[in-house]
């Protein structure tokens, strides 16, 4: 089964929230009746279809090698999961030990080191390919993480 592409009217009063959720759910957002000229989006379109076909976008891929030591990172691959194996995933690629922990202890490790991100000035980047396959209730996770207090 296809998913179907909600086309958002940006001339309507909730165009913004239609166009957020349509990204949300599908990874695409189609808009009509925008202000963008016509030869303008094929511009657009032209060049970018030129740059993925030059194979110049390769050079441009998230390689943690070239990271200078400013950035904790963690990437998840296949975010199809529980909450729990989530909140455990994002901390074993965090370099945390969690074996054993159930999930509010998991979450306060994952607390910590971030905390102590902050002390040390790093900038703490969690990559989740396939996001647009997020429940609301991962998605929500995700988003309390995000919402820790640092004062």
């Amino acid at each position: 089964m296809n998913p179907v592409l909600p086309v958002v009217d940006f001339s309507s009063p909730d165009a913004p929230r239609a166009f957020c959720e349509s990204l949300h759910h599908t990874g695409f957002g189609v808009l009509k009746n925008h202000p963008l000229q016509s030869e303008l989006v094929h511009g657009i379109y032209a060049e970018w279809l030129a740059f993925f076909q030059s194979g110049d976008a390769k050079k441009y891929a998230w390689d943690p090698e070239k990271l200078d030591g400013h950035f904790s990172t963690a990437l998840i691959l296949n975010p199809v999961m529980s909450p729990n194996e989530l909140m455990k995933a994002i901390a074993i690629e965090f370099g945390l030990s969690v074996k054993g922990m159930d999930r509010l202890e998991t979450i306060s490790a994952i607390n910590e080191f971030l905390l102590k991100q902050v002390e040390l000035g790093r900038d703490v980047v969690l990559i989740i390919d396939e996001a647009q396959d997020l429940t609301e209730e991962l998605l929500e996770q995700v988003r309390l993480l995000s919402n820790l207090e640092t004062d």
